[in-house]
C-alpha cells in the first residue's frame, strides 16, 4: 500500500507524488529560524510580535517578485516598526533575510586586470538571475556589511548565543 502522499495512476504501479507547497508564513518562519532568530531573546521578538512577523512575510513576497522598490520598501517598514518598538537592531535580520538568497553570488572569483585597463569581475550564481535580483542582492550585501558588527553586538548583548 502506498503512503497517503502518493497515488497510483491508471493501471501502472508507478506512484505520483502530490506536493503541497509550504505556506508563505511557514516558509518565512523556517527561513528566519535558519538565520538564528531563535538564538536570542531579541531575535525571538520577530516570531512573537505578530505585526513584525507579518512585515517579514511582506518582505518575502517582495523578494519573490524580485522588485527592488518593493524589497526596499518592506525593509523600510521593518526599520520603522523596529524603531517604534525600540529594537532597531532587529533590522539586521531583514538584511540577512535578503542577503542569503539566490540573489547573491555563491562564488566570487578573483578580479583580473585586462590588457586595455578594464577589470573583469566574475560571479557565479545558484541560478539565472535578473538585473533586479542582482541589484537587490548587492544592496542587501552592502547593508549587511555596513551594520553587522554593531547590530549583532546589540542582538546578543545579554550574552545569549
Amino acid at each position: 500500500m502506498l503512503p497517503p502522499s502518493q497515488h497510483q495512476t491508471q493501471a501502472t504501479a508507478t506512484p505520483t507524488l502530490i506536493c503541497f507547497p509550504m505556506s508563505i508564513y511557514a516558509f518565512t518562519k523556517e527561513k528566519l529560524l535558519t538565520h538564528g532568530v531563535h538564538r536570542s531573546a531579541n531575535g525571538r521578538v520577530i516570531l512573537s510580535d505578530k505585526h513584525l512577523f507579518l512585515l517579514f512575510v511582506k518582505l518575502e513576497r517582495a523578494r519573490r517578485l524580485a522588485d527592488f522598490c518593493a524589497v526596499h520598501s518592506s525593509v523600510e517598514e521593518i526599520a520603522s516598526y523596529t524603531r517604534k518598538i525600540g529594537k532597531v537592531h532587529l533590522l539586521m535580520f531583514a538584511f540577512l533575510y535578503v542577503r542569503f538568497t539566490e540573489m547573491t553570488p555563491r562564488v566570487i572569483h578573483r578580479s583580473e586586470q585586462l590588457d586595455n585597463g578594464d577589470v573583469r569581475h566574475i560571479k557565479d550564481y545558484e541560478s539565472a538571475v535578473s538585473q533586479q535580483q542582482i541589484a537587490i542582492g548587492e544592496w542587501a550585501t552592502a547593508m549587511y556589511a555596513k551594520y553587522e558588527r554593531h547590530f549583532f553586538r546589540a542582538i546578543y548583548s545579554n550574552g545569549e548565543m
